[in-house]
């Protein structure tokens, strides 16, 4: 990883805070912790922790790939 910085963006930030807050309304809405919400929060956590540790690149900046070629004009 190029980055050195360990700590969360914005965007991270952004979608823990949306995953948390629909959780706590679905934690309202059932009136009591359960089963559903317990496999909803180890879900949360995971994407949590697979977002943060793989790095927000657009996959044509990886080593190894190629560009597309050039269309080819007719006659040429």
């Amino acid at each position: 990883m190029s980055n050195t910085n360990w700590r969360p963006t914005r965007k991270w930030w952004a979608t823990q805070i949306t995953a948390t807050t629909t959780l706590t309304v679905a934690w309202v809405n059932a009136g009591h912790w359960n089963k559903s919400l317990t496999v909803a929060a180890i879900g949360l956590v995971s994407q949590a922790l697979v977002v943060y540790l793989v790095p927000n690149a657009d996959s044509s900046s990886r080593t190894g790939t190629t560009q597309p070629a050039a269309p080819q004009r007719a006659g040429a």
